[in-house]
């Protein structure tokens, strides 16, 4: 099994939940909106928007023929 080359910021909070900094870039691509986050490489560099919402982002890139999504939580304070 072949996985994409990626990295991941290692920056936790006090629960040990992953914390991402921020979303560098947003834009439109046929119709389709995306994202680029800082600390999240991958071959593709941009995520498309799946849904967001105040409490989640869901975020997807497609690499060949797998799709990969990512749910990104909200802090909640």
């Amino acid at each position: 099994m072949d996985y994409p080359e990626m990295t991941v910021s290692t920056k936790y909070d006090s629960d040990r939940n992953h914390l991402m900094t921020e979303i560098t870039e947003v834009f439109e691509n046929n119709g389709k909106l995306f994202v680029k986050i800082n600390d999240f490489k991958s071959k593709t560099n941009a995520l498309q928007v799946i849904r967001a919402n105040e409490n989640q982002i869901v975020l997807m890139k497609q690499l060949n023929n797998k799709i990969y999504n990512y749910i990104l939580l909200t802090e909640k304070k």
